[in-house]
């Protein structure tokens, strides 16, 4: 049975969870000082509350904040708990979360390789859990370019992704996603495009038209289809993009003007190869 204040701490995480995070952190903070009070600084109850506060930190956007709660909580845990204890798995992935956004990207490699570890040895085969580490590190890997072992991180997650979850959930179509990116950046266009063309089937059933992860899953399979010789679906495709980029992170947005620099070369190698005479269908030479 739990005690009244781990209620409390329940709770907050829970406001947390319930997008009304400042009176989750509040509850939190309190159920910190009073677990403190209680059992002293470096009890497993303490290290809990800290997680969960740290966690609710980083939900608000104040990652400075949740990193330094993250890591008391993990160090409390470290000394507590046994090196395979989920608990400890738990608080090293959310802070790979953290870090990662912050731009560590080695740090958040080697705390995510952490988690998988423990999460293979003290949860069932196809934990979910255990997929979700496994996708942050290829993510994670990816961000640093080594692609070949992203690849391995990310299918290791599409493994059990594809044992535990529906056809259509949107985790796959974001395991999908980061395996195409990764492939294509291995000069793998097609099998980058079936991973890129699956995910975008996904997320046409379970997002909006003009959410901005579709924008970038259309930008990638745009590429896609530019490297495997295919310059007019790839003009399609980025132009969709591109007007889901410019309604969602604006027309001055460097990663918008980074698909229509795509856009750009791809026309200007039209208008090159309708002056040679080269046969290209009409419409691929219309205007942007």
């Amino acid at each position: 049975m739990m005690s009244g204040l781990t209620v409390c701490r329940v709770f907050g995480a829970c406001r947390s969870h319930q997008d009304r995070a400042e009176e989750g952190e509040k509850q939190l903070r309190q159920s910190v000082g009073l677990l403190t009070k209680l059992y002293g600084s470096e009890h497993e109850e303490t290290a809990e509350a800290l997680h969960d506060l740290g966690w609710c930190l980083w939900c608000q956007g104040r990652k400075e904040e949740g990193e330094k709660q993250l890591r008391t909580a993990l160090e409390i845990k470290t000394k507590k708990y046994s090196p395979e204890h989920p608990s400890i798995a738990e608080t090293t992935h959310v802070l790979g979360q953290c870090v990662i956004d912050r731009g560590n990207q080695e740090e958040a490699s080697a705390l995510f390789t952490a988690a998988v570890d423990i999460r293979n040895k003290c949860l069932p085969p196809n934990s979910r859990k255990t997929a979700n580490s496994w996708f942050e590190l290829g993510r994670c890997l990816w961000l640093q370019d080594v692609n070949s072992q992203a690849e391995a991180a990310l299918r290791a997650a599409l493994r059990i992704h594809d044992q535990v979850l529906e056809r259509d959930d949107p985790e796959r179509a974001w395991t999908l996603d980061y395996l195409g990116r990764c492939l294509l950046d291995q000069e793998r266009p097609r099998e980058a495009k079936r991973a890129l063309s699956e995910a975008l089937g996904i997320r046409k059933k379970k997002l909006a038209t003009n959410d901005v992860n579709r924008g970038w899953n259309l930008y990638y399979l745009g590429m896609c289809h530019k490297a495997d010789g295919e310059p007019v679906e790839a003009r399609r495709l980025l132009s969709e993009s591109r007007m889901i980029l410019e309604k969602t992170q604006g027309y001055e947005d460097e990663e918008t003007k980074m698909v229509v620099d795509s856009l750009l070369t791809l026309k200007r190698n039209a208008t090159e190869t309708r002056m040679r005479g080269d046969e290209e269908p009409r419409r691929w030479c219309t205007i942007l």
